[in-house]
C-alpha cells in the first residue's frame, strides 16, 4: 500500500488580535433603570431632595481620566471607578465607615444601590481600589477644594487646625515596639550558642533577625513603634486605654459651621507636637497663598485659628473642574 498524499502544508497567518475601537473605558452596565421584581426600581426608591443624587453629580465631575485610561474597553465586567467613589463617599456621609456594614447596606439601601449602578460592590473590590489608588483620593480632594473655591462657597474667614486618630488597616501581631525590641534582643544574647543543637543555630538567628529589623527601623525614623504592613502607622493609645495600631491625622478645615476640609496630613507620630507646621504648609500649597503660622503648639491645646487673607481670584490649576453654567 502506498503512502497516503498529504495535502499542501497550509500558510500560516498570524494571530489576530482584537482590536480596541471606543477609546473609553468600558465598565459594568447600569441596571438602575431596570424594573426587579423583589428589589424593585432604585430610581423610583430614591425620593427627590434626597443626598444620592447630589453625590452622584459631585463625583461625576471629578476628573478620573488618569485611572479609567488603565482599563480598556474589551473587557468592560469590572466595576467603574466612578461608582466606587460615589459609594465610598456617601457611605462615609451617612456614617457607614466598616466594610461588613457596606456590604450589607449594598444589598438592601436603594441610595447605595442607585450609586453603584445596581451592582453589590464586593468588600475586597471596595479594600483594594482605596489601598491601589491612594493618590486619585488626594487628587479628587485637591480637585473638590479648586471647584469649591471656584463656585465661591469655600469661606476662608476662619480656618482651623485640629487633630485626630484614626484606625490602621492592621493587625496588632504586626506591631514592634523598641522597647519590647531591646528586651527580646538582651534575651536572646544571653542564650549560650555552642549549647544550640544542628537545627537550632538557624531558627536563633531568625528570631534575632526580627527583632534587630524592628529595632533598627525605630531608630532610623526615631519612632517608638512600628507597624511592619502600614508604614504610616504606628502604636497609639484608644480611648478605653488600649493601644492599637493607628495614624496621627492633622487637618486643616475652613468655615464655623460647614467645616468644609481643605487639607489632611496623615502621620505615625504619638503625640501632636510639630504637626502644625506642616499641615498649614500643605494648606498654602493647597489655595496658593501664605498663612500665619503660630511657632509652636500644645498637644492637649484646642484647635489652632489660622488667618488666611482673602483671595482676590480663585486659583487656576491644572486640571481643575469648570463650575457648571
Amino acid at each position: 500500500m502506498g503512502e497516503p498524499v498529504l495535502s499542501h502544508p497550509g500558510v500560516e497567518r498570524p494571530i489576530r488580535g482584537r482590536t480596541r475601537r471606543d477609546p473609553k473605558p468600558h465598565f459594568k452596565s447600569d441596571t438602575t433603570a431596570q424594573l426587579g421584581g423583589i428589589r424593585g426600581y432604585p430610581a423610583w426608591q430614591v425620593p427627590a431632595g434626597h443626598l444620592a443624587p447630589a453625590v452622584q453629580r459631585s463625583v461625576g465631575r471629578l476628573d478620573l481620566s488618569s485611572v479609567e485610561a488603565q482599563y480598556s474597553s474589551l473587557g468592560g465586567r469590572g466595576s467603574g471607578r466612578r461608582k466606587l467613589s460615589a459609594v465610598r463617599v456617601d457611605a462615609n456621609l451617612i456614617w457607614i465607615h466598616y466594610g461588613a456594614k457596606l456590604a450589607g447596606a449594598l444589598q438592601t439601601d436603594a441610595a447605595l444601590r442607585l450609586l453603584s449602578c445596581g451592582h453589590a460592590i464586593s468588600r475586597s473590590k471596595r479594600n483594594e481600589f482605596r489601598q491601589q489608588h491612594g493618590a486619585l483620593l488626594s487628587d479628587c480632594g485637591a480637585q473638590t477644594v479648586a471647584t469649591v473655591q471656584g463656585d465661591g462657597l469655600l469661606v476662608l474667614d476662619d480656618v482651623a487646625a485640629d487633630r485626630m486618630r484614626l484606625r490602621a488597616q492592621a493587625s496588632t501581631k504586626t506591631v514592634r515596639t523598641f522597647s519590647r525590641s531591646q528586651k527580646r534582643l538582651a534575651e536572646l544574647a544571653a542564650v549560650d550558642g555552642s549549647a544550640l543543637s544542628t537545627a537550632d543555630p538557624e531558627t536563633h538567628r531568625a528570631s534575632v533577625e526580627k527583632p534587630a529589623c524592628a529595632a533598627s527601623e525605630c531608630e532610623t525614623g526615631a519612632r517608638t513603634s512600628i507597624v511592619t504592613t502600614n508604614l504610616s502607622a504606628a502604636l497609639l493609645k484608644v480611648p478605653d486605654g488600649s493601644g492599637l495600631p493607628g495614624h496621627r491625622i492633622s487637618t486643616m478645615v475652613a468655615g464655623a459651621q460647614a467645616r468644609f476640609l481643605i487639607e489632611i496630613l496623615f502621620s505615625a507620630d504619638t503625640n501632636d507636637d510639630g504637626l502644625l507646621e506642616p499641615i498649614v504648609e500643605k494648606t498654602e500649597k493647597r489655595l496658593g497663598r501664605s498663612a500665619v503660622c503660630p511657632a509652636t503648639q500644645s498637644s492637649r491645646s484646642p484647635p489652632t485659628r489660622v488667618t488666611l487673607p482673602r483671595p482676590t481670584s480663585p486659583p487656576t490649576r491644572a486640571g481643575a473642574i469648570a463650575s457648571p453654567s
